[in-house]
């Protein structure tokens, strides 16, 4: 599975952990609403309020912002990982706020059997 580094911008905050952005793909392509997951994190469905108040912290971070995002597809879904644009720099890691803020639950790999991404971090079982 190849990865690589877009600059998007988000259109709409679907859920505490899906976006729909408009993906810059260089020369003055841009591919326009497109959905994206992002990876290795779960936020609450929207039809109850933690899901409602996730949703909206992030769409108060990130809505008709500029980020970068780091995709892979898999099964014709992009899974992200999501960068705050600030300047020249992207140093704003926004999968990682998302769980220290405790909008969603860490769902990638840990202990022995995977590769923990974020040493520190535990596995939510509530939010």
């Amino acid at each position: 599975m190849e990865t690589r580094y877009y600059n998007a911008e988000v259109i709409q905050v679907i859920s505490g952990d899906t976006l729909e952005v408009d993906i810059d793909l260089g020369f003055g392509r841009v591919h326009s609403k497109q959905i994206i997951k992002i990876d290795n994190i779960t936020a609450p469905p929207v039809n109850n309020k933690e899901g409602e108040t996730s949703r909206k912290a992030l769409e108060n971070l990130l809505l008709s912002k500029e980020i970068t995002i780091l995709a892979k597809k898999k099964d014709n879904v992009y899974y992200t990982d999501v960068y705050m644009k600030f300047g020249q720099m992207n140093s704003f890691y926004v999968n990682l706020y998302m769980v220290e803020s405790g909008y969603a639950r860490y769902t990638g790999s840990l202990g022995s059997k995977g590769t923990n991404r974020w040493p520190g971090i535990k596995r939510r079982t509530t939010l």
